[in-house]
């Protein structure tokens, strides 16, 4: 009985970890006005510090993303989330905000980049057989889902373009 509260207490604390990085995390996309004189799309990480996970770009893909006049740069974007706790982690949920960037119907464009299974929001859900964890160590990379995007990508291009050519060659 011992060995099961201890592992189900783990498990507690590994999924109350996601929790807090899913309710304290936005990775926001911002297109300031200095980002726009040096071209550059601005990525700001308000993970707090004590969450365990280590969140970057993927260094071969971020100087594409990055590129205000890449047109494709939904594509270009993978998010490299390392696990650095000793636990494992069955469920994050990022939500990368385009802040400055709004729809037709005046609406701010996001994404929400999911791992695991959407039953761990609540904290009365167990791991099955099926649910592979990022281990402690492991690293996951995050893509914008092809389906997800396609229809909010046609439209952000055609308003992120408006943008930059309102603000940088004018």
């Amino acid at each position: 009985m011992n060995l099961q509260q201890s592992r189900y207490g783990r498990l507690i604390v590994a999924i109350l970890m996601a929790g807090i990085a899913l309710a304290a995390l936005v990775v926001a996309v911002r297109q300031s006005s200095s980002a726009q004189s040096s071209r550059e799309r601005q990525v700001d990480n308000e993970i707090p510090k004590h969450v365990p996970i280590k969140v970057k770009l993927k260094a071969e893909k971020e100087k594409k993303f990055k590129d205000l006049g890449n047109p494709n740069w939904v594509r270009d974007f993978e998010l490299e989330v390392t696990n650095t706790s000793d636990k494992p982690i069955y469920f994050l949920e990022f939500l990368l905000e385009l802040p400055e960037t709004v729809s037709e119907n005046n609406n701010p464009i996001a994404f929400s980049l999911r791992y695991g299974r959407i039953d761990f929001i609540h904290f009365n859900t167990r791991p099955t057989d099926t649910d592979v964890p990022i281990q402690p160590g492991e690293t996951h990379n995050f893509t914008i889902d092809e389906m997800d995007s396609t229809a909010r990508v046609r439209n952000l291009i055609h308003i992120s373009q408006r943008i930059i050519s309102a603000c940088c060659y004018e």
